[in-house]
């Protein structure tokens, strides 16, 4: 039994949270509920996030994107020598 991919996401979620919630029930590894049903390993992961952004986007939250922090530099002046601390200079390098 060959699987269209688009024909189950048209259905969401109910279709597809159907094959999820069967999978999970099954008892079967992915790889075998896949076997066993004529889905690809790709297929099921494919639905499986399509079910989790169906969600998300009917929960009301929003998902934000990654922020990278930025270091701050520190100059090479600002920065004092161990050696130069411990032995009372204040002399900056």
């Amino acid at each position: 039994m060959d699987v269209n991919p688009n024909e189950v996401v048209k259905q969401v979620p109910s279709k597809i949270g159907q094959i999820i919630q069967e999978r999970n029930q099954s008892g079967l590894t992915i790889d075998e509920f896949c076997k066993k049903n004529g889905y690809t390993r790709n297929q099921y992961y494919y639905y499986r996030r399509k079910l989790r952004r169906k969600v998300i986007e009917d929960s009301g939250f929003v998902e934000l994107p990654q922020v990278q922090s930025q270091a701050t530099a520190v100059s090479e002046p600002d920065i004092i020598k161990k050696s130069d601390h411990l032995s009372g200079s204040s002399i900056l390098r």
